[in-house]
């Protein structure tokens, strides 16, 4: 036995051997960490322009789209350049103005971008007067970033190559691709020329369409045929950054008790949102137990469903935004209302007062390879999206809990909202029949997760989610700018 009289014991000894190993343990681990964080490029947890230790190489930036739409997508980027560069560089904003719906509203109240927008055909003019006359060479435009590449590319890629094969062989720039939707193949031919010369990389909206890009880059860079591989389409480097914007609250937000107000936002296109199926599915909902959605039921010369006066328990109301023509289903003429023609800001006020967006996404493409706004207006909204996780993993950015509110793929979406609601939800006799005891187990541990997890999400779970996504985004800007590898 140990006595503090005695020499020094062996497990005495032990123990200061032990001590000794782990401070120089500890000592290692924090080299480490140090030489990790030197490798960093900017401090992962309060980035801001002022505090970046380095430059990044491209300084002098043009965003730039002869596109009417998408505004809201490219000076979202242009802002969180902004911010990356500080007072380290400038940015140039080409594109249509009056910009539709009252945006610049919106761009004015967020300091999205704070100098005069150009014309996009100023574009060329400006890149080429730095050609003639560059005077500080510094100053000269050296990346190019465009709204929608599947329109401006074929409007400026000709143009631009002669003046990037002009340029000294130090004074090139860089085009940077915001991509929306990856079947559109229109603009991909002229990628390749860019691509050899090592001048042009990706910023799609959503993950799904990068890595459908990556995996087409993939196959083209083993075809057979020299010049589609020595066009070098590996190298490409992709990277996503997500168009959320910081709203303010536009309006008083509702505080309901249930379930009452969903959202699907988008053009009134049944090759896009599955509207034909959500109207049967309410339909089929209001039927079989209307008094759970706050109707009176049909019957006694009663031809359309109308709310329950005098309840508490609010009625269901179904949103829907967008442009175009839909026929509403005449029993629904109280619950279905349509909105168009709004204003930005009329139609932030609206998304903020619901409970919960719907996405009706009708096939694959929203899937894998175009990019929804749903998805962003959602976000910046702070409405939870009612996603599948195959919609959550596709987008990355919403794999969240904070954001989102997660159904089986087998329970729809309307009978989702009924369940969150306090309907009765099940699986139809016909599926039940023909599923595996342990695959009806799956389904219902699921929905009862999504029931246990409520439809309710905190605004701090929002405001702490948005910080972090526009820390990744400005992560993302500062690979595009300094030239670094990208993320996809």
């Amino acid at each position: 036995m140990y006595s503090p009289l005695e020499g020094p014991s062996r497990i005495s000894r032990l123990h200061r051997h032990r001590r000794t190993f782990v401070l120089a343990v500890v000592a290692c681990a924090f080299l480490l960490l140090l030489l990790a964080g030197s490798r960093r490029t900017f401090s992962p947890s309060s980035f801001t322009a002022d505090s970046i230790s380095r430059i990044p190489k491209r300084r002098h930036v043009a965003v730039a789209s002869h596109f009417s739409q998408h505004f809201d997508v490219h000076l979202a980027a242009a802002h969180t350049i902004r911010q990356v560069l500080g007072h380290h560089g400038t940015v140039q904003v080409f594109a249509n103005t009056p910009l539709l719906h009252g945006f610049q509203d919106v761009v004015d109240a967020l300091d999205l971008y704070d100098q005069t927008i150009q014309h996009p055909d100023e574009l060329m003019d400006a890149i080429r007067e730095q050609l003639s006359d560059p005077g500080d060479p510094d100053s000269m435009i050296d990346l190019v970033l465009f709204g929608t590449c599947e329109v401006d590319m074929n409007r400026w890629s000709n143009e631009l190559l002669e003046v990037w094969d002009a340029r000294p062989a130090d004074r090139k720039f860089k085009v940077v691709c915001i991509v929306h939707h990856f079947r559109d193949t229109r603009w991909q031919s002229q990628i390749a020329p860019w691509a050899a010369r090592g001048a042009i990389r990706l910023l799609p909206i959503g993950y799904h369409v990068g890595r459908a890009f990556r995996a087409h880059f993939q196959e083209l860079a083993d075809s057979t045929d020299p010049d589609i591989y020595t066009a070098l389409y590996e190298y490409i480097d992709i990277d996503v950054h997500a168009p959320v914007l910081d709203l303010p609250e536009y309006g008083q937000r509702r505080r309901p008790a249930v379930l009452s107000r969903a959202v699907i936002q988008g053009n009134f296109q049944i090759d896009r949102r599955d509207y034909p199926h959500i109207f049967a599915d309410l339909l089929d909902a209001l039927r079989n137990d209307p008094k759970a959605w706050g109707y009176q039921p049909l019957g006694l010369q009663r031809e359309v469903y109308e709310p329950i006066t005098g309840s508490a328990f609010e009625s269901f109301e179904l949103h829907l935004i967008g442009e175009g023509h839909l026929d509403i289903p005449k029993e629904l003429s109280n619950v279905v209302f349509i909105h168009n023609g709004l204003s930005y800001v009329e139609f932030y006020t609206l998304m903020q007062s619901m409970d919960v967006v719907i996405p009706a996404f009708v096939n694959k493409d929203y899937y894998d390879f175009q990019a929804s706004s749903t998805v962003a207006m959602a976000v910046q909204c702070d409405v939870p999206i009612l996603a599948s996780r195959r919609m959550r993993t596709a987008y990355g950015y919403i794999d969240d809990d904070r954001v989102t509110i997660v159904r089986p793929q087998a329970l729809r979406e309307i009978p989702a909202i009924g369940a969150l609601r306090g309907t009765a939800w099940s699986l139809t006799a016909s599926n039940v029949s023909t599923m595996k005891e342990l695959g009806i187990e799956k389904f219902e541990r699921d929905a009862r997760e999504m029931l246990d997890d409520g439809w309710q999400r905190p605004m701090s779970g929002f405001s702490q989610f948005k910080g972090e996504l526009w820390e990744r985004n400005r992560e993302a800007i500062w690979r595009v700018l300094d030239d670094r590898p990208g993320d996809i």
